[in-house]
């Protein structure tokens, strides 16, 4: 089985080691940002600058390479 280890100078890296520790947190952010978003165009039909900002949104992690549902 494949295993990946990262190694932080702490305390220079601390803010790099924290983002590493919390990624999943920040990916459940993303996740129930997205989904609200969608929720809100999809059935209460939210205004353009919601829409607008979920299709920003969708657009920037479809060029940066993210699935928030991976």
């Amino acid at each position: 089985m494949p295993v990946a280890t990262l190694t932080f100078n702490l305390p220079e890296e601390e803010h790099e080691h924290n983002l590493a520790v919390n990624a999943n947190k920040w990916h459940d952010a993303v996740y129930e940002l997205v989904t609200e978003m969608r929720r809100r165009v999809k059935y209460e039909g939210a205004g353009e600058e919601v829409e607008r900002m979920y299709d920003w949104m969708w657009q920037y992690l479809k060029d940066e390479g993210i699935d928030p549902w991976d």
